[in-house]
């Protein structure tokens, strides 16, 4: 085999990889027997996400909006030397 035969069945290796992956998140979601809302939260919840995660990501926000403010930044200003103070 060429050089470029080996590189395309490493892709297509690794591509059927990836999708087997994916379709071993979601098989659980393909059941006939959820209702329409399940299948989201069940793909939700394969791939990480908890109820909870925008809201801590929100609350960080909202805190980092507050300390920017209090302090008279831009966001231009913030560099690694003003956020280590």
């Amino acid at each position: 085999m060429s050089k470029q035969q080996d590189q395309d069945n490493a892709r297509r290796a690794r591509a059927r990889e990836i999708g087997l992956f994916r379709y071993g998140l979601i098989q659980d979601a393909l059941s006939q027997e959820l209702s329409a809302k399940q299948p989201g939260r069940l793909v939700l919840a394969a791939a990480g996400y908890r109820p909870l995660s925008i809201v801590n990501q929100l609350r960080l926000l909202a805190h980092v909006s507050r300390w920017t403010e209090s302090h008279n930044y831009a966001v231009t200003d913030l560099t690694v030397e003003v956020l280590e103070e």
